[in-house]
């Protein structure tokens, strides 16, 4: 009897399909921008909508602000001249990207530095280039910090809790 009924109303049933589609997907993006914009993904592990680096490297934490900057020191196994089998690169993180296995195919660094010397004669040498890339099979270990871009120290008041809420659920943004 269903059967014969969807025969019957084959275009009905084709436009109510159509229209269920289209209220899930709205529906769906609505609740997945109101997880982001009131950062619910930070406080309930199974919400998370990026993969855990992301969440890492971007500073995303429910006790970080929403403005931050990830700066990173990344210490790789690349041989030199001078026999050092580890290098120390310092600088801003700007991109990086995962592998199907979840570890770190590479990560992009912007004003990056590297370390050279060890102990009172350390210091860090600039690298002329607008951006460093580092591939993840030369990655021993990473330690971040974050920044916050509104170091003021005064809070904020509700109006802009809201538009920083309000544009973060439009746009995106950490």
């Amino acid at each position: 009897e269903i059967a014969a009924f969807f025969d019957r109303a084959t275009q009905t049933s084709a436009w109510t399909y159509l229209a269920i589609l289209g209220c899930g997907f709205v529906i769906g993006s609505i609740f997945r921008r109101f997880v982001w914009a009131c950062r619910l993904d930070t406080k309930i592990r199974h919400l998370r909508l990026k993969h855990g680096w992301f969440y890492v490297l971007q500073g995303r934490d429910a006790n970080n602000p929403r403005q931050l900057f990830s700066y990173a020191d990344v210490l790789t196994r690349l041989p030199d001249r001078d026999g050092a089998q580890t290098r120390l690169f310092r600088g801003l993180v700007v991109d990086f990207e995962i592998s199907a296995t979840g570890k770190i195919d590479s990560i992009i660094l912007k004003n990056a530095v590297r370390g050279k010397g060890r102990g009172n004669d350390f210091k860090w040498i600039e690298i002329p280039s607008s951006r460093l890339l580092l591939m993840g099979s030369t990655i021993h270990s990473i330690n971040v910090t974050y920044i916050a871009v509104d170091a003021s120290g005064q809070p904020q008041d509700r109006w802009s809790s809201f538009r920083s809420w309000w544009r973060s659920f439009w746009w995106e943004e950490p």
